[in-house]
């Protein structure tokens, strides 16, 4: 599971670097659940 969410970029020295892999479904929904809160966060600033 951890290798469909994310992908090994590449590596420098010993470290391996990652990021999100955008074509799983599971990302793509915790992306647009983050925009979501982040909408509703600076709506609710505004109003203030």
């Amino acid at each position: 599971m951890f290798n469909c969410i994310v992908k090994q970029t590449r590596e420098i020295g010993r470290a391996k670097l990652y990021k999100l892999n955008a074509e799983n479904l599971v990302v793509k929904r915790f992306v647009a659940l983050y925009d979501g809160i982040l909408q509703q966060e600076l709506l609710n600033a505004q109003e203030k």
